[in-house]
């Protein structure tokens, strides 16, 4: 755990599904702490982990922008189209409300674990509220390069769980992710429901 006031990114990937924005939010920091890096680290994102998402994604979800913040730099937002435009699990698409969910297991005590939670399920996938063997291997993949370092050359960034420090907010607090944990239970997300907004 540490606290950083450089080098760390919010990288939000914004999604439409069945009528619905959706967006899954990502923290990351640079390896040696450089400030105004947003493209490389959108372009490391789309480059390391979207292609295991598409896989496990049904085919009515889009990918629609990467959008990344660097919170402690100046310099504004960076946003890059994907080259994948959806997923690709083919079947009856779940309700949006519907996600697998994928823990971040933190290192200390500092932060609460991170929870990721995606949309796009396919129903063939889903027995009663768990999900098929098969396909929470698959999500094992997806927690894998959750927990990994993303990086095009020259630029390295490591996922990380991050706070805002309440009495300095210049101030972040990080926290060092050990692995990540899928679960086999189908899980919600009530705000991803049809007229709540994201």
């Amino acid at each position: 755990m540490a606290v950083v006031t450089a080098g760390l990114y919010k990288v939000i990937l914004e999604q439409g599904y069945l009528g619905v924005e959706v967006r899954n939010t990502f923290f990351y920091l640079h390896s040696i702490g450089s400030d105004d890096l947003q493209a490389e680290c959108a372009e490391a994102f789309e480059d390391d982990i979207l292609p295991d998402l598409i896989a496990v994604q049904n085919t009515s979800l889009f990918y629609n922008n990467i959008r990344v913040q660097n919170v402690t730099g100046i310099l504004a937002d960076a946003n890059r189209d994907p080259v994948a435009t959806a997923g690709i699990d083919v079947g009856a698409a779940a309700p949006s409300f519907l996600a697998f969910s994928i823990r971040l297991n933190r290192e200390t005590k500092e932060t609460r674990n991170g929870h990721k939670r995606f949309c796009g399920l396919v129903e063939e996938n889903i027995s009663s509220q768990f999900l098929e063997a098969g396909y929470v291997t698959q999500l094992g993949n997806v927690a894998t390069v959750l927990v990994a370092d993303i990086s095009i050359v020259g630029a390295v960034f490591t996922p990380v769980i991050a706070r805002q420090d309440a009495i300095t907010p210049t101030n972040w607090v990080v926290n060092n992710i050990t692995s990540g944990t899928v679960s086999g239970f189908v899980t919600s997300q009530v705000s991803r429901k049809a007229g709540r907004g994201i």
